[in-house]
């Protein structure tokens, strides 16, 4: 978060190897209407207990793709992550990603 205050170019190519690293994308949910539609057995429906942690994975990674956006953007890599969260199920994600993407998040012009 306080990364968010200096959107240096150096910064780039550090976000875009965190964003590269296990388990730090892909957490974007896109809703029904995005989804290619399938057939689903009752096995391939799971519930989770746990909620928290796919949404403290979700709001690390939006976060980190907007600064990676804001810090030059490495192979379009912020863009893409913060596009998927333009679709996401969760409408705070939507809204956010959307904010990075038309530049409101910072004053930096070329957004």
């Amino acid at each position: 978060m306080a990364l968010r205050v200096n959107r240096d170019p150096s910064l780039a190519v550090p976000l875009a190897e965190l964003l590269n690293k296990p388990g730090m994308a892909g957490h974007a949910t896109p809703a029904d209407y995005y989804r290619p539609r399938k057939p689903q057995s009752p096995l391939e429906i799971t519930v989770r207990a746990e909620i928290g942690e796919p949404l403290n994975q979700k709001f690390r990674e939006v976060l980190v793709a907007a600064l990676l956006f804001d810090c030059g953007d490495i192979n379009g890599q912020g863009r893409a992550i913060l596009e998927a969260y333009t679709r996401d199920v969760q409408g705070h994600f939507v809204t956010y990603a959307r904010a990075a993407l038309d530049g409101a998040l910072t004053s930096n012009p070329e957004h």
